[in-house]
C-alpha cells in the first residue's frame, strides 16, 4: 500500500529516500525544480548509483536559478554552503547524469535496481522543501511505492518515462553546468564589487532612464548630447530620471565639470519629448551672457542646430512685476506655465525671501506641473537650511514629500543633521568622522541626498573615468604679499584701518539720530518697520546698521585692492555728505534715498531693500548730533583720501608687481608657448585701472592684445583690432567675443568668429566670468584682490582648471593684503568690530534680533573656517573646492558614482549580474600603501522582509570594523581594492580552497556572518533605544529587523595582506 509523506515528525521524505536508493540503482526524475541542497542531502546515496535521467518541465528563468535554492532554502546559504554544493552537484552531473528538456507533467522519482520504488510529487519539486529538510508554509505531500504488489504501477511509471525521454530532443546537461559553475568558480574582485551593487541598488532607484527612449525622441542625436563626455552623459540621465520621478535634481558636480552642459542637454530632452515645453533658465545677473549665447539662433551660438529654446531671467527679475528683460515683459509673463525650470546657482534661493517666495508661489506651485533643475557647486555651506529649501523647491515646499521613503520630516531631519555639523566645525573637521556620525545617528540623511541629487567632484571622475578625461596638473600657488603702497602714504594698512574705524558712517544711519521726543521714533517704526513670519519685526534700524556693516567690509576690501578703487569710494561718500549737509542746512523738507545701496553691492541691493522706501522729515532728526558726525566723517576720508591722491600708478607697487608677473611669464611660459594671463579682481573700477597701465604696455613690450570684461557692455573693451565678418561688418566687440578670443581653442572660435586670427592674451575681468566659463586656453591666473570666501577664488581657478584643457600645467597667482594673514585677519576683525547684519535677508527665521548672539557664533564658526581654508590656500595648499579646508562635497554624501559604476557594468554584463546566484565570493589582496585597511570579511546582506541591502565589515578577529550604517564607507573600500582589479589571484584562490578544505568547511567564514548579524541586530536595538528620547519616540534603525533568521548572505570580500 502506497505510503502518504507529509514531512510532520517522523515521516520525512528525505529519510524514506535514503531507505530506498540503493547502490548501482538507475535513478529517473521528471520535475520542474531541482535543488543543489536537496542533492547534497542524498548526495551520499547518489554517489554509489550507476546514473540518473532528468527530465525538467520547466525552463522559466526563475526556475532554473532556483537550483541554487528556493526561497524556503536560503539558510543554507547561510551556511556558506552554496560552492560546495554546486561543485558537487556538478561533478555528480558530469559523471552520472543525462538531462532532457520536457513537457510539464507528472513529478516524481523512479529507481531501479535493489530496490524499485516511485515517489510522486504532489506538492512540489526536487528540494528541501519537499524532502521535509526545511520548515515552510506550503504543504509537502508525496505518495510512495516500493511494495511487491506495486511493481505493475511503478513499471507502468517507468514506462512512460522511458516514452517520455525518447520524446525529448532538448538536451540541457551542457546548460545546467554553466549554471551550476556560476556558483563554484573563482571570481575576480571587480566583478564581485559590481554583482553586490547591482544587489544594493535593486529596488531602491534606477541606473538612469530607458535608454531607448532617449535614443527614439533624438536626445541622442543632438549636438549638445555628443559634446558630453561619458560622465556628463551619466549625469544628464540620471538628473532626467530624478526630475521624472522626484520632480526635481540638485546637479550639484564640482567647479569646472560642465554643469551648464548637462543642464542644456536636460532642456533639449524636454524639448525633444514635447515641442512644445516651456523652459525657464533663472541666473545671476552676472551670468545671464553665459546663458544667452546657447538660445540665439546666430552662428556665434555653437548649439544653434538645436535650438535650444528657453526664457531667460535674472534671479533679481523675480523681485520685479514690471519692465523689459531681454525679450520679455515681466507684467505679461505666465508664472505658472513652465514646464521646466533650470536655477542657476541655486544656492542664492536658500533664504525664503522675495524671490524665494515668488519662485515658489508664482512658478512651481502654480499651473502646470512645474519640474526643476538646480545648478550648485555648493548646495551646502555650512547650513543644512541651504539645502533644505532647495529641496522644497522641488517638493513644493511639502516637508514630508519623503514620508515614504523614511523621512518623515526634511527640516527635522536637516535640523540634526545641522546639530552634529557644528560639532564637527567645533573640533580638527576630520570628513570621516563626520561621515561616522551622520552615518550612525542620521542615515537617512545619505538617502535623502541620493535620491535628489547628482554629485561629482574632480577626484570621482578621475577614479571612475580617469583614462578618457585629461585634467591640468596644478603647480603649488604663487602667493605674493602686498602690503599696501610699500613706501607711501599708504604703506601702512593698520594705521589706515585704524582710521577708518573712526568713521561713524552715519550717513546711513539716519534713523539712529531721530530726536526721541513727540513720539517720533514710534512714528517711523510704524512706517517702516518690516514684520515678518511668526510675530518677528526687521527693523528699519537694523537694516542701516547692516549697510554701515557692509560699508566698512568695501572699504577694507577697496584698500586691499587698489587705492584707486579705494580713492573713488571715498570720494563718492564725500560727495553724499556734501550733499546731505546742504539739506541739513535748509532745515526743513524730507531726507530720501539718503541711504542708497552702493553699487558696489549691487548683489545685496534686493536683501537690504526689505520694506517701504524711506522718508524722513528732517525737522524729525537730531540735527546737530548729525550734522557734527557727518563732519567728523568728513575730515577723516578727506585726510585719506589726499593719500590716496598723493599716489599714483607709477609709485604703485602693486601694480608693478603685476607686470613683474606678466613678463615672468611671457618670458618663462609654463606651457610651451602659452602667453595668456587671467587676472581677476572684485571691483570694476579696480579692473578698468589696471587695463588702462597694462593694456598699451602689454602691446608696445610684447606684442600682446588685452581685453577689459566687467559685465557691462558699455566698460567691455579691447586692444585687439576690429575684423569683419562675412556679410562685410565689424563683429560686435560684446562679451561673448571678447572670452573666445581669449579662448579661441575652448570657444570653439573657428565655428563662430570663423574670421578671426589674432588672439587676446591677458583678460582683465571682474567675477562676472568666475562661474560657469570655459577659459582653458590659459594656464595662469592671478588673483589681484583675494576674496574673503575661498570657494570664490577656487571659482575663478575653474575658469582655466577644467577638464579637457590643451595645457599640461596651470597655475595660480595670489595677491594677498599682508605677509602675516593672522595680522590680517584681525584687522579685518577690528573693521567689522562685532557688527552683525541683522537678518539682512529679511527672513525671520534664523537671525532676527532675538537671535543675534546665536548667529554672532555661527558665523565666528563660520569665520574660523574660511579663514583655515584660506590659511591652507596661502600656505601652498591643493584648492580643490571639495577637499579645502577639510571640507566635505555632497558627493561624499550619495551614490550616484557607484551607480554610475554599475550602468557601465550593466551595459555589457546584465545577464552575468542576474544569473549570478548570491552566496559568492572573492579573495583579494590588501595592498600595501592601504595600511588602514585591516584582514577581514566585508559582508553583503539581505534582510529578507524588506529586500534592504546592508554592508558590514568584520576582521578576521571577528570585531566589527565598519557596521552597517557605514555603507558608503565600506563601499568606498570596495571601490578602492576592487576597480580594475579584474583577475583572479590565484594563489590566494588556492590557499582559501585548502584552508577550507574544498569549501566544505566554512565554519571561520560562517562565524564571522553570525557575529556580523548580531552586530547588525545590536546596532539596531542600540539606535532604537537612542531614538527613544528623541522627537517623534521610538523609530527602529532603517526598518531593521531583531531577527537573526530574517538576514540572508548575498556575497563576501576576504581581504588578505
Amino acid at each position: 500500500m502506497a505510503k502518504i509523506i507529509t514531512n510532520e515528525a517522523g515521516n520525512k521524505l528525505a529519510t524514506e529516500l535514503k531507505e530506498l536508493i540503493q547502490p548501482n540503482s538507475d535513478l529517473s526524475l521528471i520535475v520542474d525544480q531541482f535543488s543543489i541542497y536537496a542533492f547534497m542531502f542524498l548526495s551520499d546515496k547518489f554517489k554509489d548509483i550507476n546514473s540518473l535521467r532528468i527530465l525538467w518541465t520547466n525552463q522559466q528563468e526563475e526556475k532554473v536559478r532556483e537550483i541554487f535554492g528556493t526561497a524556503d532554502e536560503k539558510e543554507f546559504k547561510n551556511q556558506f554552503l552554496l560552492r560546495f554544493a554546486a561543485e558537487t552537484c556538478a561533478d555528480f552531473f558530469k559523471s552520472k547524469a543525462q538531462i532532457k528538456q520536457s513537457v510539464p507533467g507528472l513529478k516524481m522519482l523512479l529507481g531501479t535496481g535493489a530496490t524499485k520504488f516511485s515517489a510522486s510529487f504532489i506538492s512540489n519539486g526536487f528540494n528541501s522543501e519537499n524532502l521535509g529538510l526545511v520548515a515552510t508554509n506550503q504543504k509537502t505531500i508525496t505518495e510512495v511505492k516500493s511494495e511487491k504488489e506495486e511493481q505493475p504501477i511503478i513499471d507502468q511509471y517507468q514506462m512512460l518515462f522511458d516514452m517520455q525521454w525518447s520524446q525529448a530532443t532538448k538536451d540541457l546537461k551542457v546548460d545546467l553546468l554553466k549554471e551550476l559553475e556560476r556558483a563554484y568558480k573563482d571570481y575576480n574582485p571587480e566583478f564581485l564589487y559590481q554583482f553586490t551593487l547591482s544587489r544594493i541598488f535593486e529596488g531602491i532607484d534606477e541606473v538612469s532612464v530607458d535608454q531607448n527612449e532617449i535614443s527614439q525622441i533624438g536626445l541622442t542625436d543632438s549636438k549638445i548630447w555628443n559634446e558630453l563626455k561619458s560622465f556628463q552623459q551619466d549625469g544628464v540621465l540620471g538628473a532626467i530620471h530624478k526630475i521624472k520621478k522626484y520632480n526635481g535634481c540638485i546637479l550639484a558636480d564640482s567647479v569646472g565639470l560642465g554643469k551648464t552642459y548637462e543642464a542644456l542637454a536636460v532642456i533639449k530632452y524636454f524639448l525633444c519629448r514635447d515641442g512644445n515645453a516651456r523652459v525657464l533658465v533663472l541666473c545671476p545677473k552676472k551670468l545671464r551672457e553665459n546663458w544667452n549665447i546657447h538660445r540665439v539662433s546666430q552662428t556665434d551660438n555653437y548649439f544653434h542646430e538645436d535650438n535650444l529654446r528657453y526664457d531667460l531671467l535674472s534671479h533679481t527679475d523675480l523681485s520685479r512685476n514690471q519692465g523689459i528683460v531681454g525679450d520679455l515683459n515681466l507684467e505679461l509673463v505666465n508664472w505658472g506655465n513652465f514646464d521646466l525650470v533650470v536655477i542657476d546657482e541655486s544656492h542664492n534661493f536658500r533664504n525664503d525671501n522675495t524671490r524665494y517666495k515668488k519662485l515658489m508661489e508664482e512658478v512651481v506651485s502654480k499651473g502646470l506641473k512645474t519640474k526643476v533643475l538646480l545648478l550648485s557647486a555648493t548646495p551646502v555651506n555650512n547650513k543644512m537650511n541651504d539645502l533644505k529649501h532647495q529641496i522644497y523647491v522641488m517638493t513644493e515646499n511639502r516637508d514630508d514629500s519623503f514620508e515614504a521613503e523614511g523621512i518623515p520630516s526634511i527640516a527635522k531631519l536637516m535640523t540634526g543633521v545641522q546639530r552634529e555639523f557644528n560639532r564637527w566645525i567645533e573640533g580638527d573637521r576630520n570628513p570621516d568622522e563626520l561621515l561616522e556620525t551622520l552615518s550612525t545617528k542620521h542615515p537617512k540623511y545619505f538617502d535623502l541626498l541620493d535620491k535628489v541629487s547628482i554629485a561629482r567632484c574632480r577626484r570621482h571622475i578621475r577614479s571612475f573615468y580617469g583614462e578618457n578625461i585629461h585634467f591640468p596638473e596644478r603647480l603649488q600657488p604663487d602667493n605674493m604679499p602686498v602690503a599696501g603702497n610699500n613706501g607711501g602714504a599708504l604703506s601702512d594698512i593698520e594705521a589706515l584701518v585704524e582710521e577708518m574705524n573712526r568713521l561713524n558712517l552715519g550717513l546711513y544711519a539716519p534713523i539712529t539720530y531721530l530726536r526721541s521726543d513727540s513720539g517720533i521714533p514710534e512714528k517711523y517704526a510704524e512706517k517702516y518697520d518690516n514684520k515678518l513670519s511668526e510675530g518677528k519685526v526687521f527693523k528699519q534700524a537694523d537694516r542701516e546698521k547692516s549697510l554701515i556693516y557692509l560699508m566698512r567690509v568695501n572699504l577694507l576690501k577697496r584698500l586691499e585692492s587698489a587705492s584707486a578703487s579705494f580713492g573713488l569710494t571715498i570720494k563718492s561718500i564725500l560727495d553724499k555728505i556734501d550733499d546731505t549737509l546742504h539739506k541739513i542746512e535748509q532745515t526743513q523738507g524730507y531726507l530720501e534715498d539718503f541711504n542708497e545701496i552702493p553699487a558696489e553691492l549691487e548683489d545685496l541691493r534686493e536683501e537690504l531693500s526689505v520694506g517701504k522706501k524711506v522718508r524722513i522729515e528732517i525737522q524729525d532728526m537730531d540735527l546737530i548730533k548729525w550734522k557734527n558726525d557727518l563732519e567728523n566723517d568728513k575730515a577723516i576720508l578727506e585726510s585719506i583720501l589726499r593719500k590716496v591722491q598723493a599716489e599714483g600708478p607709477a609709485t604703485d607697487p602693486k601694480l608693478n608687481l603685476l607686470k613683474q608677473k606678466i613678463t615672468q611669464k611671457i618670458n618663462q611660459p609654463i606651457n610651451q608657448g602659452n602667453k595668456k594671463v587671467l587676472i581677476f579682481t572684485a571691483f570694476a573700477d579696480t579692473a578698468s585701472y589696471l587695463y588702462d597701465h597694462t593694456a598699451d604696455w602689454a602691446q608696445t613690450e610684447f606684442g600682446l592684445y588685452t581685453a577689459l570684461v566687467t559685465g557691462g557692455t558699455s566698460a567691455d573693451k579691447t586692444t585687439l583690432p576690429r575684423v569683419k565678418n562675412e556679410k562685410g561688418s565689424y563683429y560686435k566687440t560684446d562679451f561673448n567675443y571678447l572670452l573666445t578670443n581669449f579662448s579661441p581653442v575652448s570657444k570653439r572660435r573657428e565655428t563662430t568668429y570663423p574670421n578671426c586670427q589674432d588672439q587676446i592674451d591677458i583678460l582683465i575681468a571682474t567675477d562676472c566670468v568666475s562661474e560657469g566659463q570655459n577659459l582653458q586656453d590659459c594656464d595662469y591666473l592671478i588673483n589681484y584682490d583675494i576674496h574673503w570666501n575661498p570657494v570664490r577664488i577656487v571659482q575663478r581657478f575653474g575658469r582655466i582648471d577644467r577638464m579637457g584643457s590643451i595645457n599640461q600645467c596651470i597655475q595660480m597667482v595670489n595677491f594677498w593684503p599682508m605677509d602675516d594673514l593672522d595680522t590680517y585677519i584681525k584687522l579685518r576683525g577690528r573693521v567689522e568690530g562685532r557688527a552683525v547684519m541683522v537678518n539682512m535677508a529679511g527672513t525671520g527665521g534664523d537671525n532676527v534680533i532675538a537671535e543675534v548672539e546665536q548667529e554672532l557664533d555661527a558665523l565666528e564658526e563660520t569665520d574660523n573656517y574660511r579663514v583655515k581654508q584660506l590659511q591652507e590656500l596661502k600656505d601652498n595648499k591643493d584648492v580643490e573646492i571639495d577637499d579645502l579646508g577639510g571640507g566635505l562635497s555632497i558627493s561624499d554624501f550619495t551614490y550616484n558614482d557607484f551607480k554610475s559604476d554599475l550602468h557601465r557594468f550593466l551595459k555589457e554584463n546584465q545577464e552575468a549580474a542576474i544569473k549570478t546566484p548570491e552566496g559568492i565570493h572573492t579573495i583579494l589582496q590588501i595592498p600595501a600603501s592601504e595600511e588602514s585597511i585591516e584582514e577581514g570579511v566585508i559582508f553583503c546582506i539581505k534582510q529578507r522582509d524588506k529586500n534592504n541591502f546592508l554592508l558590514t565589515y568584520l576582521n578576521k578577529q571577528g570585531e566589527v570594523v565598519m557596521n552597517y550604517n557605514r555603507r558608503k564607507k565600506i563601499l568606498d573600500i570596495c571601490k578602492k581594492l576592487c576597480v580594475n582589479n579584474s583577475k583572479v589571484d590565484d594563489s590566494l584562490a588556492k590557499k582559501l580552497a585548502k584552508e577550507t578544505k574544498q569549501y566544505s568547511d566554512m565554519r571561520t567564514y560562517r562565524e564571522l556572518f553570525q557575529k556580523a548579524i548580531e552586530g547588525v541586530i545590536g546596532k539596531s536595538t542600540e539606535e532604537g533605544e537612542r531614538t527613544l528620547y528623541q522627537v517623534g519616540g521610538t523609530v527602529p534603525a532603517a526598518g531593521l529587523s531583531a531577527t537573526p533568521e530574517n538576514y540572508e548572505l548575498v556575497s563576501f570580500f576576504i581581504l588578505r595582506k
